[in-house]
């Protein structure tokens, strides 16, 4: 309990020190999910393919990899400017792709099982340890430096040390993101209502998640209970 308190204390004091990061992470989220949007209703138009298929892929890849640029540079500076939005990390390209195809392959495996046995009560709760137990990649690779090679030892370490600390926050998360964004999907389907609401609703969502997730990853990742532990009792 004592070394919980730690790591959260520390985690508002981040968040203290860098939500003036937060407006311009929340502005990229809008662009993210415009452009997307866009995308979207361009290929529902033009039909399904394997080609339109790997462009939303490649797409969604190239987001992921701005917004490690990002909050890399929010983690390091612990602010944002608007000029950082046209700025491009490609050294992320690379990780980031070979991690998620990593990931696809996984997915793709479970999908192959047949439909009853997906819409199973068993599958489901697997769904869930899978979708906690992989949350923490993205910030492996911008933060870490892993790779396809390393990131489920990574993972699997990762939550051996902190699974007591991390999982309220994750199962937080979940909860919040999908009943939120659930009640926003269902708000941008009604007719009258408009996209822009669900756009900047889910961007402030969204920007809130990976921001808070980025500074706690950091803090589990380069500290340790003894660390920690010691650090308090140095200053007391």
């Amino acid at each position: 309990m004592k070394d919980f308190q730690l790591v959260y204390r520390r985690l508002f004091k981040d968040i203290k020190d860098s939500i003036r990061g937060l407006p311009v992470l929340i502005l990229a989220f809008i662009l993210y999910l415009t452009v997307t949007s866009l995308v979207n209703t361009i290929f529902a138009q033009m039909g399904n393919s394997i080609l339109s298929g790997f462009i939303r892929w490649f797409i969604q890849l190239a987001i992921l990899t701005h917004l490690a640029g990002l909050m890399t540079r929010l983690l390091r500076r612990g602010s944002l400017s608007q000029e950082d939005l046209i700025e491009y990390d490609h050294g992320y390209l690379a990780p980031l792709s070979q991690v998620y195809f990593v990931f696809y392959l996984v997915e793709m495996a479970a999908t192959s099982l047949g439909r009853p046995l997906m819409a199973s009560t068993g599958y489901l709760v697997l769904f869930l340890v899978w979708s906690v137990f992989t949350s923490p990649a993205y910030e492996a690779v911008y933060q870490s430096g892993e790779t396809m090679n390393t990131i489920f030892p990574s993972l699997l370490n990762f939550w051996k040390e902190n699974i007591l600390l991390i999982l309220p926050y994750a199962l937080v998360a979940i909860l919040i993101y999908r009943g939120l964004g659930m009640g926003w999907t269902i708000m941008a389907s009604i007719p009258g209502t408009g996209s822009f609401p669900y756009i900047l609703g889910l961007a402030v969502l969204k920007a809130i998640y990976y921001y808070t997730k980025g500074l706690l990853y950091r803090i589990l990742s380069e500290t340790s209970k003894r660390s920690r532990a010691y650090h308090e009792r140095s200053r007391s």
